[in-house]
């Protein structure tokens, strides 16, 4: 049995998934709107359900990822790598961040693919 969290349970992506949630028996649907659950505040959803951090293995910046995806689909756009710094955003960014997937991992036993073989799915 899998759980599933909805948020936004009382909306349109909600309602039309409360109707055919019922088809998925693998499958708890947990749904919830704001008033239930601030997804904006991180302590709340923590003890609301557990976290797993989740993304494919591999690091890259975001100029190695769109030039991947031009290579990949043969698209000859050229893609100029600039600093941190010459795109100032209000938002402090950590210079260096890797996702921790140790927990996800052990518990369920998976294996995660390499953002590049992942990319050629899409």
């Amino acid at each position: 049995m899998y759980n599933l969290l909805v948020t936004g349970g009382n909306g349109q992506l909600g309602s039309e998934l409360k109707e055919i949630a019922p088809n998925f028996q693998d499958y708890n649907f947990l749904f919830t709107d704001v008033s239930d659950l601030d997804i904006t505040n991180h302590i709340a959803v923590r003890e609301f359900v557990e976290v797993y951090n989740y993304s494919n293995e591999g690091v890259c910046s975001w100029y190695d990822f769109s030039k991947a995806i031009f290579e990949l689909k043969k698209l000859s756009i050229k893609v100029n790598p600039i600093e941190g710094s010459q795109f100032p955003s209000a938002a402090k960014r950590p210079f260096f961040s890797v996702l921790n997937k140790t927990k996800i991992k052990k518990k369920y036993g998976i294996e995660i693919p390499h953002w590049r073989t992942s990319l050629i799915f899409f």
